[in-house]
């Protein structure tokens, strides 16, 4: 199931699709600690991140980084996970790039409401 949201979330050009996917995407990995695993095997990291890398300041787009950052977070909360999220070479130049590029409009702090 959470590789066809994956898929979704890379691919598609409708914003709706897009931000249904991320939210069940958010909602399965706060509530399974296998899911964020089998996330991580099948490579969701570097989905998350290019989705992450593709989001412009639009309030629906906001709204999927928003989305995509509780993603990470919910698998960051299992320790050999969260490892895996530091071992991405593209994570901290994503994350410092939406920091930089959402400072100016303080937009960051609807990230995680």
């Amino acid at each position: 199931m959470f590789l066809r949201l994956l898929q979704t979330l890379l691919r598609s050009p409708n914003l709706g699709e897009v931000l249904r996917s991320v939210r069940s995407l958010e909602m399965f990995t706060l509530i399974s600690s296998y899911v964020c695993e089998r996330m991580v095997a099948e490579g969701a990291l570097p989905v998350i991140l290019t989705a992450l890398s593709s989001c412009n300041r639009s309030k629906p787009q906001q709204m999927v980084v928003g989305h995509c950052l509780r993603v990470l977070f919910n698998i960051g909360e299992h320790p050999p996970l969260l490892a895996a999220i530091s071992r991405e070479a593209r994570v901290v130049p994503v994350l410092t790039d939406l920091v930089q590029g959402y400072r100016q409009a303080r937009l960051w702090v609807t990230w995680f409401r």
